[in-house]
C-alpha cells in the first residue's frame, strides 16, 4: 500500500518506528518508538497469553478420549520406583498379558476393554539418569524394567481412521476458505513481533502438505483495524505485513456478533469498514467479501435488536461493494437465528435494486438438511462451510453433508479452533493451522462416497468461484 493509503488508515501511526502485533504487547495496545535494548528484551520473552474465545466450537467436546485405566496393583507403572524382584515382576505381567488376550478373543468384552500389553526397556545408567530408554525384545535381564502401556481402543463408527501421512501425500490443490490468523498469533504459546502465517507454515511443516494453495482470512475484530481513541489494539501495520505472504489468497472484513454490540454502534467502525472496503485500499488488502456477520443466540452479550441492526447494515455494505457475505448464525436458547437471519436477508433482497443471487458463504455450518433446504430456497448463490468439526457431527449433521450439492461445498478451519485429533502433537497445543482443512474433505468424501481427491478438486473450484479469486494453475 503506498503512504497515501496508509497515512488514511493510520495517520497516527504513520511515525511508528517499531509495531506489536495484537496479543503481544505487555499493555494491550499499540505503542510508539522503543528503544534497540527493550525491543531485544522483549523478542526475546515469552509473550502473555490472550485467547479469544470460540464462538462456533460446542461446549463441551463428543471427540473420542482415550479412558483413563489404572495398572493392575502390583504393577511398576511409576518410573521412579524399581521393582524388588525382577522376575517375578515380568512373571506377573506375562500373565496378565495373557489374560487379556484371552479376553480380547470374547467380542463383548473386547468392545468394552483396552488391550494391556507390555512394554520392555533397557535402562543403562547412563539413560536411566537422563529418563531415556530404547526398546529391546531381548530376554529379561537384571537392567532391564518391564512397563505396562495401553493401547487406543477402536475408534468410533464416525470418526474416519486418518493418518498425517496419507494428508502428505496428496498433491491436489485445496483452499482454507475462513480461518482466522490474528486468532492464530494470540494461542500462540510464543512468539514474536512479525510472527504471522509463513512462520508457522515452516516452524510446523508436519502439518501442511503440497496441496494446500492458501486461505481467505477473516478479520472480525474491529479493535484489530478501527483506530480510535483509546483503543490500544489498533494494528493494521501487523495486517499489511501478514498479507505480503502468498498463501494470504483474500481477506474479509466485518463486525462479528460478538462485538455488535461494543463496535456496531460506533460510526468509526463503520467509517473504518468502508475505508477498507472502497478502492483502492480493497486492492491493497486483499479484499474479498464481508464479514463475517450475523446473528448468535448461543452466549453472545450482543442485545439481539442491535445485532440485527449490525447484520442488516453488513448487507447493505455486500450489495454496495458487489462483495460475497460471510454469515456467522448459531442457535440457542434466546431463539433460532437460522430463520432471523433468512428473514433479514428476505427483507434486504427485495428492496428496489437489490436481488435474490447475492454470494454467500455460510459459515461453519452444522445444522440439518431442512435448514439448508431452507437456504439454498431463499438465497440460490449460497455455499456451505465445513470444518473438521465434522468429525464430531451427530447423523442429522451427517444426513445435511450428504444432501448438500458438492458444487455447494467449502472447505474450512475456522483456524484457531476445531483441530482434528489426527494433528495432535506435531503442531501447536490445541491450535488449527489452515492447511487442516483437508481432514473435513477426507470426511465428506465418505459420506458422499467419493474420492477424497474429487471432493478437493470440488471445493477448490467453489472457493475460487464463490471469493472470484484468479490465479495460474
Amino acid at each position: 500500500m503506498d503512504q497515501a493509503n496508509v497515512s488514511r488508515i493510520s495517520s497516527k501511526r504513520a511515525e511508528q518506528t517499531v509495531y506489536v502485533p495484537p496479543g503481544r504487547r505487555s499493555n494491550g495496545g499499540s505503542q510508539g518508538a522503543i528503544s534497540d535494548a527493550k525491543q531485544n528484551t522483549r523478542q526475546t520473552s515469552e509473550v502473555v497469553r490472550r485467547v479469544p474465545p470460540s464462538c462456533c466450537e460446542p461446549d463441551d467436546s463428543e471427540e473420542q478420549t482415550l479412558p483413563k485405566t489404572n495398572p493392575p496393583a502390583g504393577s511398576t507403572a511409576s518410573a521412579e520406583q524399581s521393582p524388588k524382584n525382577l522376575n517375578a515382576v515380568t512373571s506377573e505381567f506375562q500373565e496378565k498379558t495373557a489374560l487379556k488376550k484371552r479376553m480380547s478373543s470374547n467380542e463383548k468384552r473386547r468392545n468394552d476393554s483396552v488391550e494391556f500389553v507390555t512394554e520392555r526397556r533397557v535402562l543403562s545408567r547412563k539413560s536411566n539418569q537422563a529418563g531415556e530408554g530404547s526398546r529391546e525384545s531381548s530376554a529379561v535381564s537384571p537392567n532391564e524394567i518391564v512397563r505396562p502401556y495401553f493401547v487406543r481402543p477402536p475408534q468410533k463408527k464416525n470418526e474416519p481412521e486418518m493418518s498425517v501421512e496419507r494428508f502428505h501425500t496428496n498433491e491436489v490443490c485445496y483452499i482454507d476458505s475462513h480461518c482466522h490468523t490474528d486468532f492464530i498469533f494470540s494461542m500462540m504459546p510464543k512468539r514474536n513481533y512479525h510472527d504471522g502465517l509463513q512462520n508457522w507454515l515452516d516452524g510446523y511443516p508436519k502439518a501442511s502438505n503440497k496441496g494446500f494453495a492458501g486461505c481467505i482470512v477473516n478479520f472480525i475484530d474491529p479493535a484489530l483495524f478501527v483506530d480510535e481513541k483509546n483503543n490500544r489494539d489498533f494494528d493494521m501495520e501487523w495486517i499489511q505485513e501478514e498479507l505480503k505472504c502468498p498463501f494470504y489468497l483474500g481477506t474479509t472484513w466485518g463486525c462479528h456478533p460478538h462485538q455488535a454490540q461494543k463496535w456496531g454502534t460506533s460510526q468509526g467502525f463503520w467509517d473504518a469498514l468502508n475505508n477498507v472496503l472502497a478502492p483502492p485500499n480493497s486492492h491493497f488488502l486483499k479484499v474479498r467479501a464481508i464479514g463475517e456477520c450475523g446473528i448468535d443466540l448461543h452466549r453472545c452479550i450482543s442485545d439481539l435488536e442491535i445485532q440485527k441492526e449490525v447484520f442488516e447494515k453488513h448487507i447493505e455494505l455486500a450489495f454496495k461493494y458487489d462483495l460475497p457475505l460471510v454469515i456467522h448464525c448459531r442457535n440457542g436458547s434466546k431463539g433460532q437465528s437460522e430463520n432471523i437471519c433468512l428473514e433479514i436477508l428476505a427483507k434486504q433482497m427485495n428492496k428496489p435494486g437489490n436481488h435474490r443471487y447475492l454470494k454467500i458463504h455460510r459459515h461453519c455450518y452444522t445444522e440439518d438438511w431442512v435448514t439448508a433446504k431452507k437456504w439454498l430456497k431463499q438465497c440460490p448463490d449460497v455455499h456451505f462451510g465445513f470444518t473438521p468439526g465434522i468429525l464430531l457431527f451427530k447423523e442429522h449433521q451427517l444426513n445435511a453433508v450428504r444432501n448438500i450439492p458438492l458444487d455447494r461445498i467449502l472447505l474450512e478451519t475456522d483456524a484457531p479452533y476445531f483441530k482434528p485429533k489426527v494433528f495432535e502433537g506435531i503442531a501447536p497445543p490445541k491450535t488449527t493451522l489452515p492447511p487442516m482443512a483437508i481432514a473435513a474433505a477426507y470426511k465428506i468424501a465418505e459420506l458422499k462416497g467419493l474420492s477424497p481427491e474429487e471432493v478437493l478438486r470440488a471445493t477448490y473450484n467453489n472457493t475460487r468461484r464463490m471469493y472470484r479469486l484468479e490465479f495460474d494453475d
